[in-house]
């Protein structure tokens, strides 16, 4: 299961958070990490390239299978020389738009990409079309053969920006797992509704503070 702090306001509480806990845990990073990627893919846009985009976006339509209009976000650090040690790993996003409908806060599933997955090393020019892990059948749009999943997460409330805080064992194991030069995660919205996108900062964000972050302690 995913271990996750929220902070809801603005974007700069996300680096303010790291800071704080690196201090209060006594905890030195080894490394705090920018995507080298990241994109999202679109069923009813298959070959459309998100790369640029200042967002990523997820959407799912049904409970059960592939709707027209699902979209599956991916993003891409460079790994660590070394991983295995790792005490701690926070991965950080910030939820810009789309928390929540109603009283209905939307939840979300965490993917990584095992090593040797055809999408592990993608590039910003993916597409639903190239995407291996795309399916038109599927749950969600998103073939899970490959992947492991690392939690669930859901937003704290239905405003938006808010900042969320994803670590845990799960996602540490992954990281110590890892074994070549790619961290590669997979955001999957586990709410179906059908008129709403969520969308998180993307690295081309214009708010700094509020891209993803891979912090490696």
């Amino acid at each position: 299961m995913i271990s996750h702090l929220t902070t809801g306001g603005l974007a700069f509480v996300l680096r303010i958070v790291v800071v704080t806990f690196l201090s209060t845990t006594g905890l030195h990073a080894q490394h705090l990490l920018s995507p080298v990627a990241d994109t999202y893919i679109q069923r009813n846009a298959a070959t459309t390239n998100n790369g640029a985009a200042t967002t990523l976006n997820t959407k799912r339509e049904s409970a059960t299978g592939s709707g027209s209009f699902d979209r599956v976000a991916f993003l891409r650090f460079a790994a660590p020389a070394v991983l295995g040690t790792a005490e701690d790993v926070r991965l950080y996003l910030t939820l810009t738009t789309g928390a929540g409908v109603g009283t209905t806060r939307f939840a979300f599933d965490l993917y990584g990409l095992n090593d040797g997955h055809a999408d592990e090393g993608f590039a910003e020019s993916l597409t639903f079309s190239t995407a291996k892990s795309a399916s038109t059948t599927a749950s969600g749009s998103f073939n899970t053969a490959g992947a492991t999943h690392l939690g669930t997460f859901t937003s704290p409330n239905v405003a938006a920006p808010q900042v969320v805080t994803l670590g845990g064992l799960a996602i540490r194991d992954f990281i110590r797992a890892n074994a070549n030069a790619h961290l590669s995660f997979v955001i999957v919205r586990k709410t179906n509704e059908t008129s709403t996108v969520c969308s998180f900062a993307s690295k081309e964000h214009a708010t700094v503070d509020s891209r993803p972050l891979l912090a490696i302690h």
